[in-house]
């Protein structure tokens, strides 16, 4: 996982995005505002054109008068980090929100406790002052890291309190994340100048337009209404405040919640901070210091690799990056037992031709079929077949009918035993689920016979381990090498 995290106004945005398109990952926002819908402008949200050259996720998740707590929030999020590392991909999270930057990277658990409508009620009418009040009382520790003008999480520590018995700050526990964690700082020197350029370019952006909206479809007593920018806009509508006087506190309120975030990140987090006119450079760097820092390296070569018109030359420079940096080299195989058929031969040999020449080739006079629709699994020529004087399928379905000369029933594969070899060299082998429908027989069996009545060699078999035996060597990862004698070639394809 690759945080990037600072005040607000710092660039996290512009940078994430960069980020993203040299590591081929989405975004995953992690700011308490940017997760409701119809607060753009005000919350700063990625702009359309950011958002379409990098997906975001965890944006626009609720409408502003349905609160989204970190534990819900949580809960939308582990499934999307998950995601992105089942792809081999970092999850890239950015955002200024310290509470729930710490809930993904650090373990924080929050409390499990969904929202009491009924108990935020009885708080929206006792009052924000009152409200806060009465948690310095209950829990000075909740009270202490929560401003006393922030209603919402003013409102969930209470309600944490009352619907559990416990205090908010009893309940915070931490597990730690079964992944690494690389975190990355922006903290420019000119954050106060950066604060008032963009406050004055929020207004300039429509947050009045955006507020009065706002205000028009969920009222003025809307929580989030209150939050800095919308706050003073709201003031601008009412005639208490002139533009520049509401640009000019929006800055201000904007600088003071920097400086606690600030606070926040130095003393709750182990950032690397990045220096503002390299940060590009200096945070590849720092993704490429952690990964070398692993004990057990590798360079994975995937499936549009394995097929790319560069192959061999994209082969030779994972080499040279192994070389460098004391990792292995590997495929991640294009089916489940690519290794397994390399191994046995099932390639084109002594100038044989592969699947495609077969289906179109002028000269066959029979052809095989074992599980194979032509028609849907391959991009064969309206009469690719029509050139064949004998098909033969053999399939555990009523099939090819129309190209077919004989149908032989063949088992599926889940009442087949077999042997897949993964990618390391390792044979994992498995049974039938069930025993074979009726009269018929797993492919090898069927195979058997044929070979036998045609009294071909090879075929004299008695048991799918005997099969095996003969396929597979003894140490089969000494049959396995990725090694090449390919040049680097790093010329447009």
């Amino acid at each position: 996982m690759v945080v990037l995290l600072g005040p607000t106004a710092s660039g996290k945005t512009a940078l994430g995005v960069e980020l993203a398109l040299r590591l081929g990952c989405r975004i995953l926002s992690v700011d308490s505002r940017q997760v409701y819908q119809q607060m753009d402008v005000g919350t700063a949200k990625p702009s359309q054109a950011e958002r379409k050259g990098v997906a975001h996720e965890l944006l626009d998740l609720a409408p502003p008068n349905t609160p989204l707590n970190l534990q819900q929030f949580c809960e939308l999020a582990r499934p999307l980090i998950a995601a992105e590392q089942a792809l081999s991909r970092p999850a890239l999270l950015v955002g200024g929100s310290g509470l729930y930057l710490q809930a993904l990277s650090q373990g924080l658990q929050p409390p499990a406790l969904a929202p009491q409508p009924w108990l935020r009620q009885q708080l929206e009418g006792l009052g924000q002052a009152s409200a806060h009040q009465l948690l310095c009382q209950a829990d000075p520790r909740a009270a202490g890291r929560i401003h006393p003008s922030d209603k919402i999480r003013t409102q969930r520590a209470l309600e944490v309190l009352y619907g559990t018995g416990k205090p908010l700050s009893s309940q915070q526990g931490r597990i730690a994340p079964a992944y690494g964690v690389l975190e990355l700082g922006l903290d420019p020197p000119n954050l106060r100048e950066r604060i008032e350029r963009r406050s004055a370019a929020m207004y300039g952006a429509g947050l009045v337009e955006e507020t009065e909206a706002l205000q028009q479809l969920y009222g003025k007593e809307l929580a989030l209404l209150q939050t800095i920018g919308y706050g003073e806009a709201m003031a601008l509508l009412a005639g208490e405040l002139s533009r520049p006087e509401a640009i000019a506190l929006t800055a201000k309120r904007t600088w003071q919640f920097a400086k606690r975030q600030r606070t926040w990140f130095r003393n709750r987090h182990q950032a690397i901070w990045l220096n503002q006119e390299t940060a590009l450079e200096e945070a590849l760097a720092a993704i490429a210091a952690s990964l070398l820092s692993g004990e057990r390296k590798a360079v994975l070569l995937g499936n549009a690799a394995a097929h790319h018109e560069k192959a061999s030359s994209l082969l030779a420079l994972a080499h040279f990056i192994a070389e460098h940096t004391g990792a292995s080299v590997g495929y991640l195989g294009e089916a489940a037992n690519t290794v397994g058929a390399q191994l046995v031969n099932a390639r084109p040999l002594h100038n044989g031709l592969n699947a495609a020449q077969m289906l179109n080739a002028q000269s066959l006079k029979a052809m095989l079929l074992l599980h194979t629709e032509p028609e849907h699994d391959c991009a064969v020529t309206e009469h690719g077949l029509a050139h064949v004087d004998m098909v033969v399928t053999m399939s555990a379905f009523k099939t090819n009918l129309d190209i077919s000369d004989v149908l032989l029933p063949v088992s599926p594969f889940t009442e087949t035993a077999g042997t897949f070899v993964n990618t390391e060299g390792r044979a994992q082998s498995f049974h039938g689920v069930v025993k074979p429908l009726g009269e018929t027989r797993p492919a090898w069996k069927v195979w058997r016979v044929l070979g036998s009545m045609m009294k071909l060699p090879g075929f004299e078999f008695e048991s799918i381990e005997e099969v095996r035996a003969m396929a597979l060597p003894q140490d089969i990862a000494s049959q396995l090498s990725n090694a090449t004698q390919a040049k680097v070639d790093l010329t447009a394809a």
